[in-house]
């Protein structure tokens, strides 16, 4: 895991994420994003709720096993 404080990717603790939709090349680099894995960061992801799945649950869809190593778990910040 990272463990680089997130105030040297962002100017705060907190931030918000628009997606338009959860298609997988909208997504990739969600995992990827080190503040995502801070644990005194606070993330609002606002995506529309599909096909009865909420933002959280389309994200996890991507981001498991077996598409991903890991899950959302291993994500230290605090999703909203």
């Amino acid at each position: 895991m990272l463990t680089q404080p997130a105030d040297s990717f962002l100017k705060g603790k907190r931030f918000s994420l628009l997606l338009t939709h959860a298609h997988a090349d909208h997504l990739i680099g969600f995992p990827m994003f080190p503040p995502l894995f801070c644990e005194d960061v606070q993330c609002d992801v606002y995506l529309k709720t599909r096909n009865g799945l909420s933002a959280r649950e389309q994200v996890e869809r991507l981001i498991s096993p077996p598409l991903w190593p890991i899950d959302t778990s291993g994500m230290k910040a605090k999703p909203s």
